[in-house]
């Protein structure tokens, strides 16, 4: 027994050929603001600012592991997870306590800094 679509394959092909030809860039557009929604209601669950320094302009926010296993969180395929796909484990996880958002700087100061970002510690500065 065959289903509508199967007997049919080639004519929806062919209108999503003609849709995506018709609209370019549509798919980029929808995927960029459905990933700006999954991160608008995460970082607005911890706090829409570094939990270190308190910068919160957006454009410099990342989603930090607290307990530095972030090399341990993976996909099934044994990918890293990020992005969107975050995201949505972390929202999917009932935002655990294991995430916080840092900027940029405080979350590459912790990777560099054996998990301690420069700020909360008493680190002397040197110029390289």
């Amino acid at each position: 027994m065959s289903t509508h679509y199967e007997r049919n394959k080639e004519k929806y092909a062919a209108n999503q050929r003609a849709f995506h030809a018709a609209n370019p860039g549509y798919s980029t557009r929808l995927n960029n603001r459905r990933r700006e929604e999954l991160q608008a209601q995460v970082y607005e669950h911890y706090g829409s600012y570094c939990s270190c320094c308190k910068e919160d302009n957006l454009l410099f926010l990342s989603i930090d592991h607290v307990n530095n296993d972030g090399f341990s969180d993976l996909t099934d395929k044994g990918y890293r997870v990020s992005g969107s796909a975050l995201y949505r484990k972390i929202i999917k996880l009932d935002f655990p306590d294991s995430y916080q958002v840092l900027c940029m700087n405080c979350n590459f100061g912790k990777m560099r800094n054996k998990g301690m970002c420069p700020h909360s510690c008493n680190v002397v500065k040197s110029v390289v």
